[in-house]
């Protein structure tokens, strides 16, 4: 089985928000809502992805490729392993439903069906990001030289987890989520193409 990626945990969290009308529910999202990693703005929402690696010695098998007087040359590559995605999402939640009029709980209503929308995007995104990963790991190798097939070995897994540790430790994919991050809300305009704006216009049918 070659490395696969897997969807792990999807945390979930609230923040209350509070008023009788959808103009004052938005600036508390405004006041309290959490702030976006790139510029700190505020937001009406926040999913963070994290990727990990799991591999160990026993995932790793060696393909000979030189065995003759001047010394065993093999290659070290990751037969298994798992890239898994994590993800934290933080949402608004409505402290008194029955303080609003029937027009702007129905509008409401809408606005946190279109973040979970959105948000699901996200966690997509960062799978994706997992799979691509997942496929970078299925194509390396690192080569070791010794004089005999042990240390050629060692040398060859020394050589390939240094690899992983050097570019695929979760500081190093951390940029990855990022970038992903950024080009989902750039498609959605953060959210906008998805409904994630609440019409105050609703207020006016109280």
């Amino acid at each position: 089985m070659p490395v696969m990626a897997r969807k792990g945990r999807i945390g979930r969290s609230a923040y209350a928000v509070h008023g009788s009308t959808l103009a004052a529910l938005q600036a508390e999202i405004d006041d309290k809502g959490p702030p976006a990693a790139d510029d700190g703005r505020r937001c009406s929402s926040l999913t963070s992805g994290r990727l990990t690696l799991l591999y160990g010695d026993a995932d790793v098998v060696f393909e000979r490729i030189r065995d003759d007087a001047d010394g065993v040359e093999v290659d070290a590559l990751l037969a298994r392993g798992t890239v898994i995605s994590d993800c934290e999402i933080t949402l608004p939640r409505l402290a008194a439903s029955d303080a609003l009029s029937l027009a702007a709980a129905r509008e409401w209503s809408r606005f946190i069906d279109a973040i979970e929308l959105h948000t699901q995007g996200h966690v997509d995104a960062c799978f994706a990001a997992a799979q691509r990963v997942a496929d970078e790991l299925n194509k390396l190798s690192a080569r070791g030289i010794g004089v005999d097939e042990p240390s050629a070995r060692a040398a060859a897994l020394r050589g390939l987890f240094d690899t992983l540790r050097r570019s695929y430790a979760p500081a190093q994919l951390e940029p990855r989520v990022a970038a992903v991050t950024r080009a989902y809300d750039s498609q959605t305009r953060g959210g906008a193409d998805r409904g994630v704006v609440l019409n105050l216009q609703f207020d006016a049918n109280a």
